[in-house]
């Protein structure tokens, strides 16, 4: 803070211009015993400052102290001969009382050197009695009071720079990080608690040696020390430019990240591992696979010619029997092993679309002629829902069916008989299409939704209808597709209230055969 500033900030008796005429009054407290003097003193005043000087006389120490208790003054004219005070016993007391209030002595010419000692205590001034008719007491209440205002401001001013720097020594000695101040020429200032701790040196054996690690243009940069034992210590350290003592100066904040350097090794192993193990799942499943689909295909094929009986008759109708259930497992088996194909070559990133423009109406009518028959052996009811948007979708159609035909799937595995199932598409406001398959099934708890899209997870009971059924891969495989077509896969499930399914294709996929029709939706489930 300037000093104009501090002087700004003391009230001060208002001067009028250039004549310094006081425009306020000065309230003044006059400590005299002696008649004479407090008449020639007030005199003085009332020649100086005219009616614009409040003066209040006491003739004790007590009075006074007591008046500076209960009042407030602009400036104190002390007396340094009172009854019942030696020497400068009255000033001490009245510059404690009076903190706030300059003090101007008033001296006899004898004892000029003890109102020198006064000022050197905390008076303002001092007047010799003697040269009050020639001294112009006003010019010197006025600087009096100036001064004094001046000398708080700047002890204010003082006082809170201290605090301040307490605060920054504070708060650098009790970080938890390391900080060390390097001057310009690279010695160590100043280092904290901490820094003894990470660089096992006492902080009086840092002081004045070498910092030892060029820090010049450098803000941040990751160091290896030599820790306890010789073991590698990883410190993060940053740098800022300071002062210290007037100095240029940096702050390096040393923190000790050799535990996290750990951590992310071992991450990184772990997800290397972790990558090549699914590298090796992905073959293992895709070479299993091919090695499954030789023998399923000879067990259909030989479970169809016995089926049909060209080389003689099977016999008992229990074998034929057999022979459907053989026939159907094998199918199944084969389903399977299809899935786990598709489902590795996704994660392998090997499936590539085969795009072509199909009528979303006519696709999802397709779907629901070609199962029904197989909900109404389960005894369910599979239809359409409100008339599909006249939108054309570039898709790999096969695929989309393929997504479709594994939700209906999981549908009818998962609603108990005399429910429905509802295929239906919709487009959202945004122009993408959303087609959704919803079941009146028991559905699954929030829980159970979050681990349906795993590969091998399947709701168990009471939420399927079916427990045990399956293997789990239909909503994994069925989400993955529907990603690969840049889109998005939403379930929706309470217990109780069935299960919704909806894929969403992006906009860019979806066409018109004619004037589009939109209706409102919104994907809020996880997906």
């Amino acid at each position: 803070m300037l000093i104009g500033e501090c002087i700004a900030n003391v009230p001060q008796p208002r001067r009028d211009g250039e004549s310094c005429a006081l425009v306020e009054p000065l309230r003044i407290l006059l400590v005299e015993d002696n008649p004479a003097d407090v008449a020639l003193t007030e005199h003085r005043i009332a020649a100086c400052c005219g009616n614009l000087a409040e003066v209040v006389q006491v003739d004790s120490l007590v009075s006074a102290l007591l008046s500076l208790a209960s009042e407030r003054f602009d400036v104190v004219l002390l007396d340094m001969t009172l009854p019942g005070s030696e020497g400068l016993d009255s000033v001490i007391m009245i510059l404690q009382q009076a903190l706030a209030t300059p003090v101007i002595v008033l001296s006899g010419d004898e004892d000029e050197a003890t109102a020198t000692e006064a000022i050197r205590l905390g008076a303002q001034d001092y007047v010799r009695k003697s040269r009050l008719g020639r001294e112009n007491l006003r010019r010197i209440m006025t600087h009096a009071i100036e001064r004094h205002g001046l000398r708080l401001a700047l002890e204010r001013r003082i006082s809170a720079l201290e605090r301040k720097r307490q605060n920054f020594r504070s708060l650098i000695a009790d970080n938890a990080d390391a900080m060390i101040v390097v001057d310009a020429g690279g010695t160590i200032r100043f280092a904290n608690a901490a820094a003894e701790l990470l660089l096992e040196r006492s902080r009086d054996s840092l002081i004045e040696t070498p910092f030892g690690i060029p820090i010049e243009g450098i803000d941040a940069s990751e160091l290896e020390l030599c820790g306890k034992g010789g073991a590698p210590l990883v410190v993060d350290m940053r740098v800022m430019r300071t002062t210290w003592e007037q100095d240029p100066a940096y702050v390096a904040t040393l923190r000790d990240v050799t535990d996290r350097k750990e951590n992310e090794r071992m991450l990184r192993v772990a997800k290397q591992s972790a990558d090549m193990a699914s590298r090796i799942k992905g073959q293992f499943l895709a070479n299993v696979s091919h090695e499954l689909r030789t023998p399923l295909n000879a067990v259909i094929g030989f479970s169809d010619l016995l089926l049909l009986e060209r080389h003689g008759a099977v016999g008992s109708p229990r074998y034929k029997g057999y022979l459907h259930n053989i026939r159907k497992s094998a199918e199944e088996l084969s389903d399977l092993v299809d899935r786990l194909l598709d489902l590795s070559k996704v994660q392998a990133g090997a499936l590539e679309l085969e795009d072509d423009r199909e009528l979303a109406s006519e696709l999802l009518e397709g779907l629901v002629e070609e199962l029904s028959p197989l909900a109404e052996r389960a005894g369910l009811s599979l239809r359409l829902g409100e008339e599909a948007p006249q939108a054309i979708l570039t898709c790999d159609a096969e695929r989309v069916r393929q997504s479709l035909r594994l939700l209906i799937s999981n549908s009818l595995k998962f609603t108990p008989q005399g429910g429905t199932i509802e295929l239906s598409a919709v487009t959202t406001a945004s122009g993408e299409l959303e087609i959704t398959v919803a079941d009146s099934g028991i559905g699954m708890p929030h829980e159970q939704v979050l681990r349906a899209f795993a590969s091998f997870e399947e709701p168990g009971a009471p939420y399927a209808a079916q427990p045990g059924k399956g293997a789990g891969l239909g909503l994994a495989l069925a989400k993955a597709l529907a990603e690969l077509h840049g889109g998005k896969l939403c379930l929706d499930s309470q217990p109780g209230d069935g299960t919704r399914v909806r894929i969403v294709f992006p906009r860019h996929r979806v066409f018109w055969s004619d004037t589009p029709r939109f209706e409102v939706s919104h994907c809020s489930s996880v997906g």
